[in-house]
Parts: structure tokens; sequence; C-alpha cells
């Protein structure tokens, strides 16, 4: 409801309450197992189609610069803004050229470091995985692939559905992006759900 704050990092508040709201303090936020994408077959049609409709627009949200501002606004106002962040620095990362080690160990100490204020909940095993990845690559000394990030960007993705994204949807604010942009209204209506997969 209206008031509560949300975000994973919970507990964390309860202990610093004298804590500047600016200031953002890193929490350890390891997951266990990862998110999974909910399977579909598995739910009646009604939620089904609730569900495919969610993620297009989650999807067309975060694929959109004009759009996701409100998003992040309102991630930024309940301090749950790391996994949209990281999606988006994944995206830029993915695009960006040449891509250098330099930017790949700058992500990883904003998004994945423990320590970082930012830091994603991402699960232990993709950040090994990462680890392990970004290790090699400095060893080879070639240019980091595109898709380095991409398992964490999933994950990310999922978080953010399971998370933040469900209180959006409730919001006055996306409401109004709603009426300003029939398509966001429309997304996951038709048949197509080439937009709801990662």
């Amino acid at each position: 409801g209206d008031g509560e704050h949300h975000g994973h990092n919970d507990n964390n508040n309860n202990n610093n309450n004298n804590n500047d709201n600016n200031n953002r303090s890193p929490t350890n936020p390891v997951r266990v197992q990862p998110l999974q994408r909910p399977n579909l077959d598995q739910l009646p049609k009604g939620q089904r189609q609730e569900v495919l409709r969610a993620r297009s627009q989650l999807r067309m949200l975060v694929s959109d610069f004009a759009l996701v501002q409100a998003y992040l606004a309102f991630c930024q106002q309940e301090h749950s803004e790391e996994a949209l962040m990281f999606y988006l620095a994944v995206d830029k990362y993915k695009a960006s050229r040449p891509r250098t080690m330099k930017k790949v160990i700058n992500m990883f100490a904003r998004f994945v470091n423990p320590k970082s204020q930012y830091c994603v909940a991402l699960p232990k095993s993709i950040v090994d995985d990462l680890r392990r990845e970004i290790l090699k690559h400095r060893k080879s000394k070639k240019e980091p692939p595109a898709n380095l990030f991409l398992q964490a960007q999933e994950q990310s993705f999922e978080i953010m559905f399971n998370d933040s994204f469900h209180r959006f949807r409730r919001s006055r604010a996306f409401a109004t992006l709603m009426e300003i942009n029939p398509q966001l209204a429309r997304a996951g209506n038709s048949s197509c759900s080439c937009c709801v997969l990662m």
C-alpha cells in the first residue's frame, strides 16, 4: 500500500534510519536460486494472458528511453532502482564500441560488487560465472563480447518483473503512461509473444 517502503533491502533500512535519504546503504543481496521466467503452460488462460501482457509492457518500457524515465523515477522513489539501472547499463554496454575491459570492470564494481550501493540481487551462480568470464577475457586481451552480461541482464529483468514493476503497474504514473501511449496499453494483446521473451 501507499507509504510502505519497498525494495530488497528492507531489513537494512530499519537499522539505518539516521541515514540521509540520498545515502543508500549497501546490502549484501545474494539470491540462492535464479528467478525463473514464469511457466505459462501451468497458468490458467486469463492469468497467462495477464502475465504475457505485463511482460510485454515491461519489455516495451525498458526498450524506450522516454517511457522508461517514469519507471526509473518510480523506482528511485522507493529505492529499488538498481535492477533497472543495471538492465539499461547492459544495453548501453552491448551497443558501445569499442567495448573495453575498463567498462566491464566499472559495471561489475557498480552493480555486482556486494559493497556497491547499487548492487543487484543476482544469484551467486550467475555472479561466479560472470567473474570467470571476466577473468578469461582479461587474460585473452581481446575485446569483451557483447553478450558478457546477458545472463545477469535476464535475471535483472526477472527481478524487476517479480518486484518493482508490479507496484509500478498499480501506480498513477503507469496509468498516465498508458493514457499517453496507447501502444503500451495494448501490449501483449496480440497473439505475438516475441517481445515477451528475453
